[in-house]
């Protein structure tokens, strides 16, 4: 590998230093300090990150924060990924480990949909053909998608078409539910070891995310992996969990949700 240029090299940790958020602006004498760069270097590669308009200076702190160029070139890269095709190697890879089913489900507002699974050759499994809709409030895979949904959009789906009794454990009290949607968001994933949805069958689910349009992160979509709950154990369980966590931080930072 032949070695980095300095300079290119030099701008890079500039833009990087923006990836942590901790702060939306930097000055001159800070970036210089924290990357420890003569502070005429600093300036010069602003200057020409600004032309170019990978940055911006703010024209009353004169600081200086991400600009539009970044943006558009993240753009470009999102419209050229699919989720699908990032997500596949995952589901196959997650799949031989467990022998379990993975799926991949997109939401439309009002239900689920199978964009793409992985099922172990067993004779014996749990299976879900792609195009399958199921309904919101469909157990983890559900919780996955409502948790990061903004409240007004939970409350008008509690409502209309509002929670379904698919089993004697389903969650049917709007509180309860909602409690349940927290925990899915302090925690980062979503598990069914009561057989929410369905008899004899756990899961365990967990966001994708992506870019918004409003420069925000949404789900883009949620991995699942479902089972028979026989086997899906406590040990079984933290570990499938541990695993489906590291794959989707893997696919949310290629699909620029990271965070």
């Amino acid at each position: 590998m032949s070695a980095p240029v300095p300079a290119i090299d030099r701008a890079i940790r500039v833009l990087y230093l923006f990836k942590s958020g901790d702060k939306k602006e930097y000055g001159v004498s800070e970036i210089s300090r924290l990357l420890r760069l003569n502070k005429s270097t600093v300036h010069n590669i602003l200057n020409t990150l600004t032309q170019h308009k990978f940055l911006e200076q703010n024209a009353v702190t004169r600081s200086y924060r991400l600009g539009p160029a970044l943006a558009e070139l993240g753009s470009l890269v999102r419209s050229q990924l699919d989720v699908r095709e990032v997500a596949r190697p995952h589901l196959r890879r997650l799949m031989e480990r467990a022998n379990a089913t993975f799926l991949l489900g997109v939401f439309d507002g009002k239900a689920i949909t199978i964009v793409d699974k992985e099922e172990p050759l067993a004779d014996v499994r749990v299976a879900a053909p792609i195009g399958m809709k199921i309904p919101f409030c469909a157990g983890a895979f559900g919780r996955a998608f409502l948790a990061y949904l903004p409240p007004e959009t939970i409350n008008q789906l509690l409502i209309d078409p509002g929670l379904k009794t698919f089993t004697p454990t389903s969650i049917t009290d709007p509180n309860q539910y909602r409690a349940a949607l927290a925990n899915v968001r302090a925690q980062g994933y979503a598990i069914d070891d009561t057989e929410e949805y369905l008899r004899g069958v756990g899961a365990i689910a967990v966001p994708l995310f992506a870019p918004a349009a409003s420069g925000e992160r949404e789900v883009a979509a949620v991995m699942t992996l479902v089972g028979f709950s026989s086997q899906l154990t406590s040990t079984k369980i933290t570990e499938f969990t541990s695993w489906l966590v590291a794959a989707a931080r893997e696919i949310s930072e290629k699909l620029g949700g990271a965070g």
